[in-house]
């Protein structure tokens, strides 16, 4: 069986891949290589998660798990800024707060949603969007 982490992580990238093929954009998947088609746009992820916590005393109990999905949005086109602006925004309506999601059995509320613009980095322009999350498990 698979860490609850690893679990909670294919949640997010379970949604994040039905709207990259939507979307018709590539993601640089966490821990796999990737060389990106300049000029273009993409996304890359990584779970970045706190440390659990006990929900209630006791033996065998859930622990609440929180952390932050990272996705970062790049594009190097004519127009990367608008570009960029628009896939926060679409990717803002799939990780949307308040809201759950659900991969197999496990589901993950979404707190929060943070975009910070970064600028240009090595003729990309990237935002940070951070999609903060809480489970139960």
């Amino acid at each position: 069986m698979a860490s609850k982490n690893a679990q909670i992580e294919k949640v997010f990238n379970d949604h994040l891949n039905a709207w990259a093929t939507t979307n018709s954009v590539s993601v640089a998947w966490d821990g796999k290589g990737y060389d990106p088609v300049n000029p273009g746009k993409y996304v890359s992820q990584v779970l970045i998660p706190a440390r659990p916590q006990n929900v209630i005393i006791g033996l065998d109990v859930p622990q609440r798990r929180t952390g932050v999905y990272q996705i970062d949005v790049y594009a190097s086109t004519e127009n990367a800024k608008y570009d960029a602006d628009k896939l926060i925004e679409s990717l803002e309506s799939v990780f949307k707060v308040g809201h759950s999601l659900t991969y197999n059995s496990t589901t993950v509320q979404i707190e929060n949603f943070y975009a910070d613009p970064h600028g240009t980095d090595e003729g990309w322009y990237r935002v940070s969007i951070s999609v903060f999350y809480r489970i139960d498990i």
